[in-house]
């Protein structure tokens, strides 16, 4: 659905996909797309944590259907406003220790999703795009539930790795390299 006058954002309301002018592009597209279905699948709460992989999950999807570069947005008026591989150059963290404890942005959501986001431009380098897919896919629709944290994700991507034939401890380095481990907890 069209949205007002120089609405420039697009968002999943629970029924529809809404979009702002110059805002139904390919990554953006699958992103919006991909939260109808975490909400009918692992129904990740939309604050802290889940929420931040709630938000990285549809960025994973929207890099796996535009993957010609690493930015989410390339394609909007505005630009690219996230990078699967650099986090920091959209001011938000890479790894765990770099977490922004927040109650702005329902918890971050946005903001540190860099992290798994980092964790998924891992994969893609380790284990290749269409496995990396494959892990992302299982994960969301059988492991992730709505709490989940990101130790609970590396969890769940390791789980789904064994179940599509991804080498698991290729994934659980994925993660490792940003700093969350099996235990990890943000300090908030």
């Amino acid at each position: 659905m069209h949205y007002g006058i120089d609405y420039e954002n697009a968002f999943w309301d629970g029924t529809q996909m809404v979009y702002g002018d110059g805002f139904p592009v390919n990554d953006v597209t699958a992103h919006e797309l991909t939260h109808a279905v975490t909400e009918r699948t692992a129904g990740l709460e939309y604050a802290d944590q889940s929420g931040a992989l709630n938000e990285s999950i549809s960025d994973m999807a929207g890099w796996d259907l535009d993957p010609g570069d690493s930015t989410m947005g390339e394609d909007l008026s505005i630009g690219a406003i996230r990078d699967m591989e650099d986090p920091g150059a959209y001011d938000q963290p890479a790894t765990a220790s770099q977490y922004v404890c927040t109650s702005s942005d329902n918890g971050g959501v946005h903001t540190n999703s860099g992290i798994p986001n980092k964790v998924y431009a891992n994969l893609v380098d380790t284990i290749g795009r269409g496995a990396a897919a494959q892990v992302r896919y299982r994960a969301q629709t059988t492991y992730l539930t709505p709490q989940s944290g990101f130790a609970d994700a590396r969890a769940a991507f390791v789980a789904a790795a064994g179940d599509v034939g991804a080498s698991a401890t290729s994934v659980a380095g994925a993660w490792q390299a940003q700093g969350v481990t099996a235990t990890w907890q943000p300090p908030c």
